[in-house]
């Protein structure tokens, strides 16, 4: 499209019409693939085809219009899933629903807790991402903005980044990025495919996303001690200023920087308690300010994080500020890289990967990571669970946080940060989360070591389970009733992905699930199998894919 803008020989335009005609159609919208077809019949009166050609193309063009206006029109509107709106809105955090409350709780900080009671399949959050990046190994084949797969790209004018749709395009971009990507500097060997890169982008992006002025009230604050007027933007050192320079003289202030670092913790207390209001930059619109005060907010765990680690990660960070230009000096203060090991502090624990569905020989539905981003209003109230109550669906920019059994009033509203109980080890999930998160958790299947789905399949129905996993008493003929109910709903679900309803399995899932979260309690095969069958079909039907996914409509249990 963008080279219709550039100009491109007036004589060859029908030939990208043509083009983007037969891209559309294979993506079965036909709209676009008639107005695409309509602009191609006005294209060939210039071009260089002989007129008979051009009689014959006209014809052709005017029988295929015909056929797709025939055509009901089942290209969904981008990220449309009816039936996901939130009803009600927080009060505070807007992103939660109006059924959550958020309380403070001692040891645990920040809690969601359920008002009401909430059936399965609940939407409790929907969150645009306050930042996000591209995982770099995609950039040829996904959008840089929403990280969708791209079939016809609108490619970046500055840098090898593509764009998904004109309105991707049209976002205010980050000129700086452009420059990194351009720079060659993610291209090293090993750096563009690890976690850390992607961090190491954020990072950047949140950074370079406004002027080094509107961080002014940062950098002027991050050195303060209690009871003292802010410090000059650099390190004192016999009195005299210190200065980074990155690129020549990186070991000369390692000890005085490693010895700041290990300070933040209690400055960073400090500076919370003089400066509750300040927001983490000091001028722009409203909305920005907004953000970045939100994402500011949230917990960091600079004073627990590997000290090296974190330094060596904060002068790659500068670094790239410096190679991309966003500073005009090539000397800068070492303000600078306190701010970007604070910013590395709040995303390290609290970004999310973001996901598409693949399909593998192996597993139909399996998951590719295609980004990282910022939720900052889930991250700062859902805590973790090895037995989690919700899952998240990728959505273009958007999570969406659905409930993945019933939820009593008053329970906590909780998400996975890493290993499920059913699928992970204990010893693994403590060790990562201790690792990334600080914390060892104490839920439920961590006290009383839950053990994994291939251990539950002893049982896997009503009547066969033991009665410390009921909520409540049942004689036999309610277990056998319960069975035969879900009997019933099970033959309905297969029926419906036989005829490819997957919208009604799923509907029907719900109450599958309803009927067995409230009579059984964790750990129990009935609710881990139940809740991959929720996952998958709400993947399918609202989540972001990949070009080469394939759905598979498979009944689980």
């Amino acid at each position: 499209m963008l080279c219709l803008l550039y100009g491109y020989p007036e004589e060859n335009r029908f030939k990208i019409h043509q083009r983007l005609a037969g891209v559309y159609e294979n993506m079965k919208d036909w709209k676009n693939a008639i107005l695409s077809l309509q602009n191609l019949l006005s294209s060939i009166q210039t071009s260089n085809l002989t007129p008979d050609l051009r009689i014959k193309m006209r014809k052709e063009i005017q029988t295929k219009i015909t056929y797709l206006q025939s055509l009901p029109d089942t290209q969904p509107k981008p990220y449309s899933f009816s039936g996901y709106e939130l009803d009600t809105r927080h009060p505070e955090f807007s992103s939660l629903c109006g059924s959550v409350r958020v309380e403070k709780v001692e040891g645990k900080g920040r809690c969601a807790i359920s008002r009401t009671r909430l059936a399965p399949g609940t939407l409790v959050a929907q969150e645009e991402a306050a930042a996000s990046v591209l995982y770099i190994p995609k950039i040829n084949t996904h959008c840089w903005i929403c990280q969708n797969y791209t079939m016809v790209p609108y490619p970046c004018t500055d840098c090898p980044a593509i764009y998904c749709s004109l309105a991707c395009f049209n976002k205010p971009r980050n000129r700086f990025e452009c420059q990194l990507v351009c720079s060659g500097i993610l291209d090293v060997v090993g750096v563009k495919e690890c976690q850390l890169a992607s961090n190491l982008q954020l990072a950047f992006s949140l950074i370079t996303g406004v002027s080094p002025d509107q961080h002014a009230g940062v950098l002027a604050g991050l050195l303060k001690e209690p009871g003292d007027e802010p410090v000059h933007n650099q390190v004192q050192e016999d009195g005299k200023p210190v200065h980074i320079q990155v690129q020549e003289d990186d070991k000369l202030v390692h000890n005085q920087v490693h010895e700041d670092v290990q300070k933040r913790a209690h400055e960073r207390e400090v500076l919370n308690k003089i400066e509750e209001t300040e927001l983490v930059i000091s001028t722009g619109p409203k909305e920005l300010k907004e953000t970045y005060n939100k994402i500011h907010n949230l917990q960091e765990h600079i004073d627990s994080m590997n000290q090296e680690d974190l330094l060596s990660s904060g002068l790659t960070l500068l670094h790239w500020i410096l190679v991309s230009g966003y500073s005009e000096e090539s000397v800068i203060s070492s303000d600078y890289l306190h701010l970007c090991i604070q910013y590395l502090g709040i995303i390290i624990p609290n970004c999310h990967a973001t996901f598409q569905l693949e399909s593998s020989n192996t597993d139909a539905s399996s998951m590719s990571m295609v980004g990282l981003a910022l939720f900052p209003d889930v991250a700062s109230t859902f805590n973790h669970s090895c037995d989690p109550n919700t899952f998240v669906v990728d959505v273009g920019q958007e999570q969406l946080t659905i409930t993945s059994r019933c939820i009593e009033e008053g329970e906590e509203i909780t998400q996975v940060y890493y290993g499920y109980y059913a699928d992970t080890d204990k010893g693994e999930r403590q060790e990562k989360l201790e690792k990334k998160y600080n914390f060892i958790c104490t839920c439920l299947a961590c006290q009383f070591d839950y053990p994994t789905s291939a251990e539950l399949l002893s049982e896997t129905t009503f009547l066969n389970t033991s009665p410390e996993k009921l909520k409540s008493p049942l004689t036999v003929e309610q277990l056998t009733l319960l069975d035969n109910q879900n009997s019933r709903f099970r033959d309905q679900i297969s029926e419906c992905l036989q005829n490819k309803n997957l919208k009604q399995a799923l509907a029907i899932t719900k109450d599958r699930l309803k009927l067995i979260s409230d009579n059984i309690r964790s750990p129990h095969a009935l609710l881990v199998v139940g809740m991959i069958s929720l996952v998958r079909y709400a993947w399918i039907l609202f989540g972001r894919k990949s070009k080469a996914f394939k759905p598979k409509l498979e009944l689980f249990f």
